[in-house]
């Protein structure tokens, strides 16, 4: 064996694997179920992260309420419903009455006192909630302006990070007219409040698989958001052949974050077509902790509609 063989091994992963065979379901599957009368049949829309040393996981619940919910864990497998597993936003949380409030969570860290919350406003008004916090529980609404692209109406799952110190990138996912079908965009934002559609206002149809695509997401490698790493941007996302349904999660590259190459083309994760991951595995969340390699995702039933989240591992 190799000495280059033997470092890998001991230091463990540093970015989470793109190919199938090298991720294993998680044992004890789903690792968050709904048990909460205001989750209903569903948990989905994870934002899982190892933040300041604690395994923590920001959740929608409700199919068709929504809500964000808050969980901890001491490994990143078996958790523990934070806040007497009630909504730390909307349905009462945060002082928000809301039901509706808190679809697609996005989660992440700005410096060391400020977490950032967007969310959808779902209903008959669609736009895009902008929160901060400081403990993750107590989110506080921030003026926000994020424009429909041209042929969009309906928000969907969304990725913020920031490159420098006010260069904001965010993919984000609309349903578009007249397709009805899921697309992903490229905003760009000076102070993460205002943001300007880019790409002429076009999808990044680069990233189809024939159908929908959505739920982009960045790595977190060992506490860090990295959305460049090896020279390219990475993201995973999930994707389906035709139509919105079945989805499976898949890996692209790219230069430029508007052109971009679907490696593998095969998926990383594929939906089992069976129990809670009937037609969907969705919003995939990667991450790397301790040199182990996770994706947590929605696995979904819309046939028998619920939702619960699973992860895969690598090591």
């Amino acid at each position: 064996m190799s000495l280059s063989v033997l470092l890998a091994a001991a230091v463990g992963v540093s970015y989470p694997p793109t190919n199938a065979s090298d991720w294993t379901r998680a044992g004890n599957n789903p690792v968050l179920s709904p048990t909460e009368p205001w989750e209903g049949t569903c948990v989905c829309e994870n934002v899982a992260m190892y933040d300041e040393g604690r395994w923590k996981m920001w959740y929608r619940g409700g199919w068709s309420t929504h809500c964000v919910g808050l969980a901890y864990s001491d490994d990143g497998l078996h958790w523990e419903k934070a806040n007497n597993a009630q909504p730390v936003f909307g349905c009462g949380g945060s002082g928000w009455n809301d039901t509706h409030s808190g679809a697609a969570p996005w989660v992440f860290r700005v410096n060391s006192t400020t977490l950032f919350l967007y969310s959808t406003i779902s209903g008959s008004v669609n736009k895009v909630n902008m929160m901060h916090s400081s403990d993750g529980i107590n989110w506080h609404p921030l003026e926000s302006d994020i424009p429909f692209p041209p042929t969009g109406y309906l928000w969907g799952n969304r990725v913020v990070w920031i490159e420098g110190e006010s260069d904001w990138k965010m993919l984000h996912e609309a349903m578009v007219h007249p397709t009805g079908i899921w697309e992903i965009f490229l905003y760009t934002s000076k102070d993460g409040q205002h943001w300007t559609v880019q790409n002429n206002g076009s999808a990044l149809t680069s990233l189809s698989r024939g159908g929908m695509y959505g739920g982009p997401r960045v790595a977190n490698i060992e506490g860090k958001v990295t959305p460049f790493y090896e020279g390219k941007y990475q993201i995973f996302f999930h994707a389906s052949a035709h139509g919105n349904l079945p989805t499976d999660i898949y890996h692209a590259t790219s230069t430029d974050l508007i052109n971009w190459d679907v490696t593998p083309a095969t998926p990383v994760v594929k939906h089992l077509g069976t129990g809670y991951e009937y037609d969907q595995v969705a919003g995939p969340v990667p991450l790397v902790v301790n040199g182990t390699a996770y994706i947590f995702y929605d696995g979904d039933n819309n046939a028998h509609p619920g939702a619960r989240i699973g992860a895969v591992t690598s090591h």
